[in-house]
């Protein structure tokens, strides 16, 4: 291992966990990638051959290990990002989902 290597801490839970979403086909793959990541970061490999064999830059592989180490499995999740703000709230969404539900109108 480099002098000066980090590897993030990790409960066991969470190492099974990021096991599964590093093998599985249902889910995003931008977090199947982040835990492909942080799974071969765990087990010591090297930034720069984990980064060519990923198909990543090595900054997005220090990033994500920086962020799992930082806050754990809740890390690898998307951060909020600024946009458009909703245009109809929850409640107009809720009420045309349930008149959608009402049996259509005789006639």
């Amino acid at each position: 291992m480099p002098k000066g290597y980090h590897i993030p801490q990790c409960l066991e839970k969470d190492r099974l966990l990021i096991e599964e979403w590093a093998k599985s086909r249902t889910m995003e793959s931008r977090l199947v990638e982040r835990a492909k990541i942080i799974q071969r970061c765990l087990g010591g490999e090297p930034v720069k051959k984990l980064a060519r064999e990923l198909k990543v830059r090595p900054n997005t592989v220090i990033d994500w290990r920086r962020r799992f180490d930082a806050k754990g499995i809740a890390g690898l999740a998307d951060l909020p990002r600024s946009g458009k703000p909703p245009k109809y709230t929850v409640e107009f969404r809720n009420e045309v989902l349930a008149t959608l539900e009402m049996p259509p109108p005789l006639g």
